[in-house]
């Protein structure tokens, strides 16, 4: 998912205080629908990662670093006509992935493209008093709040989440766990819906796990045949209808079944 050392796992939060009020726990003493995403690329454009990730590779391509960043614009911007030659025959799914796919088109290494990776995420750390959530995100709290849990994903290992969560104010508001810990903690959800930002082998396992799962569909992964996400939208916004209809019918089973 997510790129991202995070501060300690921001468990069993009792409150979220945001512009919607109070969000209290769900369901007191049962456990917990979970809604989760990650908190790169989902919470906030990671568009200004991208962009230092291509300079950094630019600077170790010499004159072909042009194209890394000419073809980085065109693609961030949609804009396929302006992309260098050779282009790829479908779209890349994301930022960081368009971006390896041309530095390895001007010659850059394996060791280059882990190097300026590395380097991006300390740029971002040090450029997130800069970003802002995404259209969307404080409605999806609104749309949470006493439903179900809404947690964030990050990599422990990444220097920007935890300037991230602090620029974005999100800090003491959300829970924040790593993939490998919100994994082991589904077997215990009576329901989850998981959203990404591309079609990992994160989603596919939840699909396969008959999770709800959703596509932000940012670069057209899903009109290339790459995913089968039981929502998919352009953006978080245009996901908050499916999420509130998702939690409303299993408002609706619980009732049944009580």
């Amino acid at each position: 998912m997510a790129h991202g050392p995070a501060p300690p796992i921001l468990a069993g939060v009792d409150r979220v205080d945001g512009p919607h009020g109070d969000m209290p726990d769900p369901a007191p003493g049962r456990p917990a629908a979970v809604v989760a995403l990650p908190l790169h690329g989902g919470v906030h454009s990671d568009d200004l990662a991208v962009q230092s990730f291509a300079r950094h590779l630019a600077a170790d391509a010499g004159s072909a670093g042009r194209s890394i960043i000419a073809g980085m614009r065109a693609f961030l911007e949609d804009k396929p006509d302006l992309l260098p030659d050779p282009r790829w025959t479908e779209p890349p799914p994301t930022g960081y992935r368009a971006v390896e796919l041309l530095a390895t088109a001007a010659g850059c290494s394996a060791d280059d493209i882990d190097r300026a990776r590395r380097a991006s995420r300390s740029d971002l750390a040090g450029s997130a008093w800069i970003l802002e959530p995404v259209d969307g995100f404080e409605e999806l709290l609104g749309v949470v709040a006493g439903r179900a849990r809404l947690i964030l994903v990050a990599d422990r290992g990444d220097p920007a989440t935890g300037a991230v969560l602090d620029a974005l104010e999100l800090a003491d508001r959300v829970e924040l766990l790593d993939e490998i810990t919100l994994n082991t903690q589904l077997a215990q959800a009576p329901a989850a819906l998981l959203i990404d930002t591309t079609w990992t082998s994160w989603l596919a396992d939840a699909h396969a796990a008959e999770h709800t799962t959703a596509l932000i569909d940012r670069f057209g992964v899903v009109g290339a045949g790459r995913g089968q996400a039981d929502l998919t939208a352009p953006n978080l916004a245009g996901l908050l209808p499916g999420i509130a209809g998702w939690l409303d019918a299993l408002a609706t089973n619980r009732e049944r079944a009580s």
